[in-house]
């Protein structure tokens, strides 16, 4: 297939490839078109792979549909359905949705998750992002970037997360909506995707999340430890304060689902079908769950002026995102 790029069509780029709008010549179907730097020698690249796991999961209207798949010297391509922005592109551009819509959303992601849950693939990066609306004006989505997906895992070892600041936390897929099993060392499951997707649904809800302001503020480790300490501080019940119950329920569910557990789609997608939306503060302000010393703009005065000579003691026992480091004091304490 030959595809030629539109000038000027960069959709969007990533961590790993960016987007383009293209025409195939011989349809003049007007396209996406992922592109991603490779070498030749490698046998196994991103864009392949992710190909593979859609072709896999075709034939829900919820999944991108693939027309194909190319290398060329130092580069990938990678041949799709064109669609929509985003989600996060419509809460930057519209605040936080209703709850009616964000409720009909809820109900297509379960329909989207059952999908790939059944042909055996987890897909760990669910988030606003990764949600794509088919058309503008319309409502209808699908579920994109299947890049770091995977085959469930049949068996779960044992976490290795450790609470020694001096180790780095690493954490698998987007901070702010990876699940505490990820903060936590664990391979993902479908309770993963599960418990992404609440956070997801919450997140178009208000906004934002208790744990936004930790994700662009301090150092890497500093950020991971934050956001990981704020989703243990709060279950869904205060997550979800001032919405449907639905919404908070989801997250203690997913959390409290047994790894080798399917969740019960069905039932999840009635109870969104049923939430009342009438009297529900979609407003609430979140700002109110964080410490005051950490709401923007709440910082004190610094002790000296600019051009000012500062003699500085630095004590070892306090890292500079404010956990000591004594062997005496956990890290569950300090939350």
């Amino acid at each position: 297939m030959k595809v030629a790029l539109q000038e000027g069509a960069q959709l969007g780029i990533g961590s790993f490839s960016s987007v383009y709008g293209a025409t195939e010549l011989h349809t003049g179907r007007t396209v996406a078109l992922k592109k991603s730097r490779v070498s030749l020698r490698i046998r196994r690249s991103l864009l392949h792979y992710e190909s593979q796991i859609l072709k896999l999961l075709s034939g829900h209207p919820m999944i991108p549909e693939v027309y194909g798949y190319g290398r060329i010297k130092h580069f990938e391509l990678l041949s799709m359905q064109l669609l929509g922005p985003s989600l996060r592109d419509a809460l930057s551009e519209k605040g936080p949705l209703p709850v009616a819509v964000v409720a009909n959303l809820g109900d297509q992601l379960l329909s989207a998750l059952e999908h790939i849950h059944t042909k055996g693939v987890v897909h760990r990066d669910i988030k606003p992002s990764n949600i794509l609306l088919r058309t503008r004006g319309s409502w209808a989505i699908c579920l994109a970037d299947f890049g770091l997906a995977y085959p469930a895992p049949e068996e779960i070892p044992a976490a290795s997360y450790s609470s020694d600041p001096s180790e780095f936390p690493g954490v698998f897929g987007t901070l702010s909506y990876a699940s505490l099993n990820a903060h936590e060392g664990q391979k993902l499951t479908y309770r993963d995707d599960l418990e992404s997707l609440a956070y997801t649904l919450l997140c178009l809800l208000r906004e934002s999340l208790p744990w936004s302001y930790y994700t662009t503020h301090g150092t890497i480790c500093g950020r991971i430890r934050q956001v990981h300490a704020q989703k243990r501080r709060f279950d869904g019940v205060q997550l979800a304060a001032g919405l449907p119950d639905v919404f908070g329920a989801l997250v203690d569910f997913a959390r409290s689902l047994e790894a080798q557990k399917t969740p019960d789609y069905q039932n999840w997608r009635e109870r969104l079908s049923k939430v009342d939306i009438v009297g529900q503060d979609t407003t609430h302000d979140l700002t109110r769950l964080l410490p005051e010393a950490q709401v923007l703009g709440s910082w004190p005065l610094p002790p000296i002026k600019s051009g000012q000579i500062a003699l500085v003691k630095l004590i070892s026992s306090i890292t500079a995102e404010g956990y000591t480091v004594s062997d005496k004091i956990s890290y569950e304490k300090l939350e």
